[in-house]
Protein backbone atom coordinates (compact mmCIF):
# COMPACT_ATOMS: atom_id res chain seq x y z
CA UNK A 1 0.00 0.00 0.00
CA UNK A 2 1.32 3.42 -0.97
CA UNK A 3 0.48 4.87 2.45
CA UNK A 4 2.70 2.34 4.24
CA UNK A 5 5.55 2.81 1.74
CA UNK A 6 5.46 6.56 2.30
CA UNK A 7 5.51 6.08 6.08
CA UNK A 8 8.45 3.64 5.77
CA UNK A 9 10.35 6.22 3.70
CA UNK A 10 9.83 8.85 6.40
CA UNK A 11 7.20 10.83 4.50
CA UNK A 12 4.46 12.21 6.71
CA UNK A 13 1.21 10.81 5.32
CA UNK A 14 -2.29 10.52 6.74
CA UNK A 15 -4.90 7.96 5.75
CA UNK A 16 -8.63 8.30 6.24
CA UNK A 17 -10.16 4.93 5.40
CA UNK A 18 -13.32 5.53 3.39
CA UNK A 19 -13.77 1.93 2.22
CA UNK A 20 -15.87 0.95 5.22
CA UNK A 21 -18.24 3.85 4.46
CA UNK A 22 -19.15 2.24 1.15
CA UNK A 23 -20.94 -0.45 3.13
CA UNK A 24 -22.75 2.15 5.25
CA UNK A 25 -23.37 4.80 2.60
CA UNK A 26 -27.00 5.11 3.64
CA UNK A 27 -25.96 6.65 6.92
CA UNK A 28 -25.15 10.34 6.81
CA UNK A 29 -23.45 10.48 10.21
CA UNK A 30 -20.39 8.34 9.28
CA UNK A 31 -19.89 10.46 6.17
CA UNK A 32 -20.11 13.70 8.11
CA UNK A 33 -17.66 12.34 10.68
CA UNK A 34 -15.19 11.42 7.91
CA UNK A 35 -15.45 14.93 6.45
CA UNK A 36 -15.01 16.48 9.91
CA UNK A 37 -11.95 14.30 10.50
CA UNK A 38 -10.48 15.39 7.16
CA UNK A 39 -11.17 19.09 7.82
CA UNK A 40 -9.60 18.81 11.29
CA UNK A 41 -6.53 17.07 9.86
CA UNK A 42 -6.11 19.69 7.10
CA UNK A 43 -6.28 22.53 9.59
CA UNK A 44 -4.16 20.92 12.33
CA UNK A 45 -1.36 19.83 10.00
CA UNK A 46 -1.60 22.93 7.78
CA UNK A 47 -1.91 20.71 4.72
CA UNK A 48 -1.33 22.43 1.36
CA UNK A 49 -3.05 19.93 -0.94
CA UNK A 50 -5.34 16.93 -0.56
CA UNK A 51 -4.98 13.84 -2.75
CA UNK A 52 -8.22 11.97 -3.49
CA UNK A 53 -7.39 8.47 -4.73
CA UNK A 54 -10.82 7.68 -6.24
CA UNK A 55 -14.08 9.23 -7.35
CA UNK A 56 -15.55 8.11 -4.00
CA UNK A 57 -12.83 9.92 -2.02
CA UNK A 58 -13.12 12.97 -4.28
CA UNK A 59 -16.61 13.67 -2.96
CA UNK A 60 -15.33 13.89 0.63
CA UNK A 61 -12.26 15.87 -0.36
CA UNK A 62 -14.33 18.35 -2.36
CA UNK A 63 -16.48 19.18 0.66
CA UNK A 64 -13.37 19.51 2.84
CA UNK A 65 -11.82 21.73 0.17
CA UNK A 66 -14.86 24.01 0.19
CA UNK A 67 -14.61 24.35 3.97
CA UNK A 68 -10.83 24.83 4.21
CA UNK A 69 -9.90 26.38 0.87
CA UNK A 70 -7.19 23.72 0.37
CA UNK A 71 -7.07 22.44 -3.25
CA UNK A 72 -7.73 18.82 -4.14
CA UNK A 73 -6.00 16.69 -6.76
CA UNK A 74 -7.93 13.59 -7.84
CA UNK A 75 -6.28 10.37 -9.03
CA UNK A 76 -8.88 8.36 -10.92
CA UNK A 77 -8.14 4.68 -11.55
CA UNK A 78 -11.51 3.50 -12.88
CA UNK A 79 -14.81 4.82 -14.12
CA UNK A 80 -17.79 3.15 -12.44
CA UNK A 81 -20.89 1.91 -14.18
CA UNK A 82 -23.96 2.63 -12.06
CA UNK A 83 -27.15 0.91 -13.12
CA UNK A 84 -29.80 2.40 -10.83
CA UNK A 85 -31.28 5.49 -12.50
CA UNK A 86 -31.57 7.46 -9.24
CA UNK A 87 -28.03 6.60 -8.13
CA UNK A 88 -26.69 7.34 -11.59
CA UNK A 89 -28.23 10.84 -11.61
CA UNK A 90 -26.94 11.55 -8.10
CA UNK A 91 -23.42 10.45 -9.02
CA UNK A 92 -23.44 12.36 -12.32
CA UNK A 93 -24.36 15.59 -10.55
CA UNK A 94 -21.89 15.14 -7.68
CA UNK A 95 -19.05 14.12 -10.01
CA UNK A 96 -19.55 17.16 -12.23
CA UNK A 97 -19.46 19.43 -9.20
CA UNK A 98 -16.31 17.70 -7.90
CA UNK A 99 -14.59 17.86 -11.30
CA UNK A 100 -15.04 21.61 -11.43
CA UNK A 101 -13.75 22.10 -7.88
CA UNK A 102 -10.65 19.90 -8.31
CA UNK A 103 -7.36 21.64 -9.02
CA UNK A 104 -6.26 18.78 -11.27
CA UNK A 105 -7.64 15.35 -12.25
CA UNK A 106 -5.16 12.58 -12.99
CA UNK A 107 -6.35 9.66 -15.14
CA UNK A 108 -4.31 6.46 -15.44
CA UNK A 109 -5.01 6.04 -19.17
CA UNK A 110 -6.09 7.98 -22.24
CA UNK A 111 -9.29 5.92 -22.39
CA UNK A 112 -10.12 6.95 -18.82
CA UNK A 113 -9.35 10.58 -19.64
CA UNK A 114 -11.76 10.38 -22.57
CA UNK A 115 -14.46 8.90 -20.29
CA UNK A 116 -13.94 11.64 -17.70
CA UNK A 117 -14.10 14.39 -20.34
CA UNK A 118 -17.25 12.78 -21.78
CA UNK A 119 -18.62 12.95 -18.21
CA UNK A 120 -18.03 16.75 -18.29
CA UNK A 121 -14.69 16.90 -16.52
CA UNK A 122 -12.96 20.05 -17.83
CA UNK A 123 -10.41 18.81 -20.43
CA UNK A 124 -7.85 21.38 -19.28
CA UNK A 125 -7.86 19.86 -15.78
CA UNK A 126 -7.45 16.21 -16.83
CA UNK A 127 -3.94 14.85 -17.34
CA UNK A 128 -2.78 11.28 -17.94
CA UNK A 129 -0.16 9.62 -15.74
CA UNK A 130 -0.12 5.85 -16.35
CA UNK A 131 0.23 3.48 -13.41
CA UNK A 132 3.84 2.69 -12.61
CA UNK A 133 5.27 -0.76 -13.14
CA UNK A 134 8.08 -2.37 -11.14
CA UNK A 135 10.37 -3.17 -14.13
CA UNK A 136 12.77 -5.19 -11.96
CA UNK A 137 10.05 -7.81 -11.41
CA UNK A 138 9.96 -8.53 -15.15
CA UNK A 139 13.75 -8.81 -15.36
CA UNK A 140 13.80 -11.34 -12.50
CA UNK A 141 10.95 -13.30 -14.10
CA UNK A 142 12.73 -13.46 -17.45
CA UNK A 143 15.91 -14.79 -15.82
CA UNK A 144 14.14 -17.60 -13.96
CA UNK A 145 13.19 -20.78 -15.83
CA UNK A 146 9.50 -21.15 -16.56
CA UNK A 147 7.58 -23.72 -14.52
CA UNK A 148 5.52 -24.68 -17.52
CA UNK A 149 5.27 -23.93 -21.18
Amino acid sequence: MLYQELKNDGVQAHLIDLDRLKRTCRFVLPMLLAIAKLVTLIRREKIDIVHANSLWALKFCTIASLITGVPTVAMIHAYPKIHSRVKRMFHILTRRFCYRRAKRIVAVSNALKDALVADNAPPTKVIVIPNGVEAEWFVRSAQQPADRV
